[in-house]
């Protein structure tokens, strides 16, 4: 299988919350951010490196996702969990490895 050298997947659909609700209510676009994750060096033929692509992917979801509000409301924080698990989950259905499937549902791959 051929994959890029570089996975752009990791795009999320974290919508903006304002400081105002009415603003917030009257701009329901959402902030779409991606962040690309080199994975060049990488054989995701191996358990190894399928975990080092997956805390990869994980660490550029964070990032992705994360609002800069220093005070998150419950709600925001449950959206910016399900953003950064939504981007995991397409990143590794894009790149359609068995072992890196195997890691983001917490199988060790290894055994």
């Amino acid at each position: 299988m051929t994959r890029p050298k570089t996975l752009a997947a990791l795009i999320c659909s974290a919508f903006a919350v304002s400081a105002l609700p009415s603003m917030a209510a009257a701009s329901p676009k959402p902030d779409v951010k991606t962040v690309e994750v080199s994975i060049a060096k990488y054989d995701l033929a191996t358990p190894e490196d399928a975990q080092v692509v997956y805390d990869r992917i994980k660490r550029a979801a964070k990032r992705a996702c994360r609002r800069s509000v220093a005070q998150k409301t419950p709600s925001e924080h449950i959206e910016e969990r399900n953003c950064r698990d939504q981007a995991i989950e397409q990143a590794v259905t894009q790149l359609d490895e068995p072992y890196l499937t195997l890691v983001m549902n917490g199988q060790n791959p290894s055994s």
